[in-house]
């Protein structure tokens, strides 16, 4: 496609990288169908399968990271987005955080909203050593060790039945 044909469909420049972000957030989003019914034991499950879909793609990550840290500006095109996409990650682990809480999962209560953050940022911050090492770094075991640390000393284990 020209770069007419596609200034056509999207007004900027800003706007096509933001469409991009958003395809393969869509993307991801089929990767866990039906989280608000999960707990965080599920959630923390299924973050490995994402996080690999992610890391293919080491440009949009790079891409969605810049935008990010521009976006800080008030009037940044892409605030909207980020803000967005925050908000929509926090509730949705926030939700698994809560569903825990609810069933008994977890070993003692915490803040749905505080953890939810925590969680984002830990995976935003392993994203970023990622990208400034690739080579040398691999994300997707520090993120295990992450879960399983935060499974061990939050999660309840499961009961057993015995017969």
């Amino acid at each position: 496609m020209t770069r007419p044909g596609v200034l056509h469909h999207y007004p900027s420049k800003q706007a096509v990288l933001l469409a991009l972000l958003e395809e393969r957030d869509q993307g991801l989003q089929l990767l866990l169908p039906d989280t608000e019914r999960w707990t965080l034991r599920e959630l923390l499950a299924g973050l490995d399968e994402v996080f690999a879909a992610i890391l293919k793609d080491r440009e949009l990550v790079q891409l969605a990271h810049v935008l990010t840290a521009e976006a800080a500006s008030a009037d940044h095109p892409a605030r909207p987005w980020v803000v967005r996409r925050h908000t929509l990650l926090r509730q949705s682990l926030g939700t698994a955080i809560e569903n825990s809480l609810e069933t008994g999962e977890l070993a003692f209560p915490v803040d749905p909203t505080a953890l939810a953050s925590a969680i984002l940022g830990v995976i935003e911050g392993i994203e970023n050593q990622w990208l400034v090492s690739p080579d040398g770094f691999d994300a997707r075991g520090a993120l295990r060790v992450f879960c399983d640390v935060l499974a061990a000393g939050l999660i309840q284990p499961t009961k057993k039945t015995t017969y």
